[in-house]
Protein backbone atom coordinates (compact mmCIF):
# COMPACT_ATOMS: atom_id res chain seq x y z
CA UNK A 1 0.00 0.00 0.00
CA UNK A 2 1.39 3.46 -0.95
CA UNK A 3 1.66 6.43 1.08
CA UNK A 4 -0.37 9.93 0.57
CA UNK A 5 1.94 11.96 -1.20
CA UNK A 6 0.62 14.66 1.32
CA UNK A 7 1.58 12.44 3.82
CA UNK A 8 5.23 12.26 2.42
CA UNK A 9 5.55 15.91 2.05
CA UNK A 10 4.79 16.57 6.28
CA UNK A 11 7.84 13.88 7.03
CA UNK A 12 9.99 15.73 4.36
CA UNK A 13 8.87 18.91 6.76
CA UNK A 14 10.10 17.05 10.01
CA UNK A 15 13.72 15.99 8.46
CA UNK A 16 14.06 19.95 7.11
CA UNK A 17 13.21 20.36 10.95
CA UNK A 18 15.78 17.81 11.92
CA UNK A 19 18.54 18.95 10.15
CA UNK A 20 18.21 22.76 11.02
CA UNK A 21 19.20 21.55 14.35
CA UNK A 22 22.90 21.70 15.05
CA UNK A 23 25.01 18.54 15.80
CA UNK A 24 22.12 16.85 14.14
CA UNK A 25 21.82 15.17 10.56
CA UNK A 26 18.47 13.89 9.64
CA UNK A 27 18.53 11.18 6.76
CA UNK A 28 15.39 9.50 5.10
CA UNK A 29 15.78 5.42 5.52
CA UNK A 30 12.46 4.55 3.82
CA UNK A 31 9.06 5.93 3.28
CA UNK A 32 8.39 7.08 6.98
CA UNK A 33 11.13 6.21 8.81
CA UNK A 34 14.38 8.24 9.31
CA UNK A 35 17.60 8.48 11.63
CA UNK A 36 18.89 11.27 13.44
CA UNK A 37 22.48 11.19 13.57
CA UNK A 38 23.65 13.05 16.49
CA UNK A 39 27.29 14.40 16.87
CA UNK A 40 28.70 15.93 19.94
CA UNK A 41 26.10 14.81 22.45
CA UNK A 42 27.67 10.74 24.25
CA UNK A 43 26.06 8.66 24.44
CA UNK A 44 23.43 9.54 22.05
CA UNK A 45 24.68 8.25 18.25
CA UNK A 46 21.75 7.79 16.47
CA UNK A 47 18.15 7.89 16.97
CA UNK A 48 15.66 6.00 14.52
CA UNK A 49 12.35 7.80 14.11
CA UNK A 50 9.25 6.07 12.56
CA UNK A 51 5.33 7.36 11.88
CA UNK A 52 3.38 4.39 13.34
CA UNK A 53 0.32 4.37 11.26
CA UNK A 54 -3.46 4.05 13.13
CA UNK A 55 -6.54 3.91 11.11
CA UNK A 56 -9.77 5.37 12.04
CA UNK A 57 -13.19 5.64 10.54
CA UNK A 58 -12.58 9.23 8.92
CA UNK A 59 -9.22 9.17 9.31
CA UNK A 60 -5.50 7.95 9.48
CA UNK A 61 -3.14 8.88 11.86
CA UNK A 62 0.95 8.89 12.20
CA UNK A 63 2.81 8.78 15.34
CA UNK A 64 5.99 9.91 15.52
CA UNK A 65 8.04 7.77 17.86
CA UNK A 66 11.45 7.81 18.82
CA UNK A 67 13.62 5.12 19.44
CA UNK A 68 16.93 4.43 20.95
CA UNK A 69 19.28 1.40 22.82
CA UNK A 70 21.53 1.25 25.32
CA UNK A 71 23.32 -1.54 26.60
CA UNK A 72 22.25 -2.13 30.37
CA UNK A 73 22.65 -5.15 32.94
CA UNK A 74 18.26 -5.54 33.37
CA UNK A 75 17.56 -8.60 31.19
CA UNK A 76 13.98 -7.80 31.07
CA UNK A 77 11.07 -5.74 31.94
CA UNK A 78 9.19 -2.79 30.79
CA UNK A 79 8.58 0.90 32.92
CA UNK A 80 6.25 2.96 31.44
CA UNK A 81 6.29 6.86 31.97
CA UNK A 82 2.26 8.09 33.58
CA UNK A 83 0.74 10.47 36.05
CA UNK A 84 3.67 9.25 39.03
CA UNK A 85 6.90 9.05 36.99
CA UNK A 86 8.18 5.56 35.98
CA UNK A 87 6.54 2.48 36.86
CA UNK A 88 6.29 -1.47 36.49
CA UNK A 89 3.39 -3.70 35.84
CA UNK A 90 6.18 -6.24 37.01
CA UNK A 91 8.45 -4.72 39.11
CA UNK A 92 11.77 -6.43 40.30
CA UNK A 93 14.90 -4.28 42.46
CA UNK A 94 16.50 -3.49 39.29
CA UNK A 95 13.85 -1.96 37.92
CA UNK A 96 12.40 0.02 40.79
CA UNK A 97 16.18 1.12 41.54
CA UNK A 98 15.80 2.44 38.03
CA UNK A 99 12.49 3.95 38.35
CA UNK A 100 13.45 5.29 41.54
CA UNK A 101 16.50 7.20 39.87
CA UNK A 102 14.58 8.39 37.10
CA UNK A 103 11.87 9.61 38.86
CA UNK A 104 14.16 11.69 40.93
CA UNK A 105 15.88 13.70 38.18
CA UNK A 106 14.19 17.40 38.27
CA UNK A 107 15.57 17.85 34.69
CA UNK A 108 13.55 14.84 33.14
CA UNK A 109 10.62 15.83 34.97
CA UNK A 110 10.29 19.51 33.72
CA UNK A 111 11.58 18.18 30.10
CA UNK A 112 8.71 15.65 30.20
CA UNK A 113 6.24 17.78 32.25
CA UNK A 114 6.34 20.64 29.49
CA UNK A 115 5.65 18.24 26.45
CA UNK A 116 2.31 16.87 24.92
CA UNK A 117 3.61 12.77 25.72
CA UNK A 118 1.81 10.27 24.02
CA UNK A 119 4.09 7.72 25.34
CA UNK A 120 7.37 6.98 27.15
CA UNK A 121 8.56 3.07 27.55
CA UNK A 122 11.98 1.84 28.49
CA UNK A 123 11.87 -1.89 27.30
CA UNK A 124 14.52 -4.57 28.88
CA UNK A 125 15.56 -7.35 26.29
CA UNK A 126 18.71 -9.08 26.79
CA UNK A 127 20.59 -6.30 28.50
CA UNK A 128 19.88 -3.68 26.25
CA UNK A 129 17.22 -0.97 27.20
CA UNK A 130 15.05 0.24 24.27
CA UNK A 131 13.78 3.49 24.91
CA UNK A 132 10.35 4.80 22.60
CA UNK A 133 9.36 8.09 23.07
CA UNK A 134 5.91 10.00 21.17
CA UNK A 135 5.22 13.53 21.28
CA UNK A 136 1.87 15.06 20.41
CA UNK A 137 3.85 16.85 17.89
CA UNK A 138 5.00 15.98 14.17
CA UNK A 139 1.82 13.81 14.52
CA UNK A 140 0.12 14.21 10.99
CA UNK A 141 -3.28 13.34 10.47
CA UNK A 142 -4.77 12.87 6.95
CA UNK A 143 -8.50 13.10 7.00
CA UNK A 144 -10.49 12.03 3.93
CA UNK A 145 -13.67 14.57 4.48
CA UNK A 146 -12.56 17.38 4.14
CA UNK A 147 -9.52 16.25 2.25
CA UNK A 148 -7.04 17.35 4.50
CA UNK A 149 -3.46 16.25 5.72
CA UNK A 150 -1.96 17.91 8.88
CA UNK A 151 0.71 17.81 10.96
CA UNK A 152 1.29 19.14 14.53
CA UNK A 153 4.52 21.16 14.16
CA UNK A 154 6.40 22.26 17.24
CA UNK A 155 5.61 24.96 19.29
CA UNK A 156 8.89 25.12 21.55
CA UNK A 157 12.27 22.36 21.33
CA UNK A 158 10.03 19.88 21.18
CA UNK A 159 12.30 17.75 19.36
CA UNK A 160 15.27 19.17 21.39
CA UNK A 161 13.48 17.77 24.49
CA UNK A 162 12.81 14.57 22.87
CA UNK A 163 16.83 14.23 22.33
CA UNK A 164 17.72 15.22 25.50
CA UNK A 165 15.12 13.11 27.60
CA UNK A 166 16.52 10.30 25.33
CA UNK A 167 20.00 11.24 26.13
CA UNK A 168 18.97 11.47 30.27
CA UNK A 169 17.16 8.11 30.16
CA UNK A 170 20.04 6.31 27.96
CA UNK A 171 22.66 8.07 30.69
CA UNK A 172 21.25 6.45 33.82
CA UNK A 173 19.87 3.44 32.46
CA UNK A 174 23.61 2.46 31.04
CA UNK A 175 24.63 2.74 34.36
CA UNK A 176 22.29 -0.35 35.37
Amino acid sequence: MSINNNVLAKNKLFLDYANRLPDVEAVNVSELTNELKITNHEPLKTVLCSYNKKSRLWSTEYDLWYEVSVPCTIKSGKLSYGLHGFVSRHPNDALTALAEKLNANTLLKKLVGRNDLLGLDIIFINGNAKIRLCFLTFGITKMIIPPLTHMIKPVHKELIDALQIMQIIMTVANKF
